[in-house]
C-alpha cells in the first residue's frame, strides 16, 4: 500500500520542479530617446547578458519566470535599469536606452 503513495509523492515532486523551473525567451527592441535602433547596447536580465545588433534587436533564451531587474549598459556604464516581470514562454519587451 505504501507504493501508490511514494510513487504519487515522486510525481508531484517532479511536477513541482518543472512548474518551478519555467523559463522563458525575451525578445525585443531597445530604441534611443530619438526612437532610433540603440546599437550595441548590453542588455542583461537575471545573469544573462547580450549586445543589441545594429536594429536595437536582442534575444535571451532560459530566462526563468518571476520579476527581475533588466539593465541596459552603454560603453560600459549602466544607463537604464527596469523592473520586468517574466510570465510568458516566449515574452516581448522593447525599452527605451538614454
Amino acid at each position: 500500500m505504501t507504493k501508490p503513495i511514494g510513487r504519487l509523492a515522486i510525481a508531484l515532486l517532479l511536477l513541482a520542479a518543472v512548474l518551478t523551473a519555467q523559463t522563458s525567451i525575451i525578445y525585443g527592441k531597445i530604441t534611443l530617446n530619438n526612437n532610433q535602433p540603440a546599437t550595441g547596447v548590453a542588455v542583461s536580465i537575471a545573469g544573462r547578458t547580450v549586445l543589441t545588433d545594429s536594429g536595437g534587436r536582442f534575444r535571451i533564451d532560459g530566462v526563468p519566470y518571476g520579476t527581475t531587474s533588466m539593465v541596459l549598459t552603454r560603453q560600459g556604464a549602466p544607463v537604464a535599469k527596469y523592473e520586468v516581470t517574466i510570465n510568458q514562454p516566449q515574452q516581448q519587451i522593447n525599452k527605451k536606452c538614454p
